[in-house]
């Protein structure tokens, strides 16, 4: 089950998975993963065991950077 919740200026938009892994999964096309957010709180782009808060499977681009 998934649900999928707009909000407006005085609620907080939220999206729902009832999947059982805990992972939220977006997909590009229907079939090709794009991002996961896993039940640990990792965040994966191009990899779907990210092993860290953010893991990027690829070549990223940052405007700015702050190392503290």
């Amino acid at each position: 089950m998934s649900i999928i919740s707009a909000g407006t200026s005085n609620t907080t938009s939220i999206v729902y998975t009832g999947d059982t892994t805990g992972n939220l999964v977006f997909q590009s096309n229907g079939t090709t993963e794009a991002m996961r957010i896993t039940n640990a709180q990792q965040v994966g782009i191009g990899t779907t065991t990210p092993s860290t808060p953010l893991q990027v499977n690829g070549t990223i681009t940052a405007t700015s950077v702050n190392t503290n």
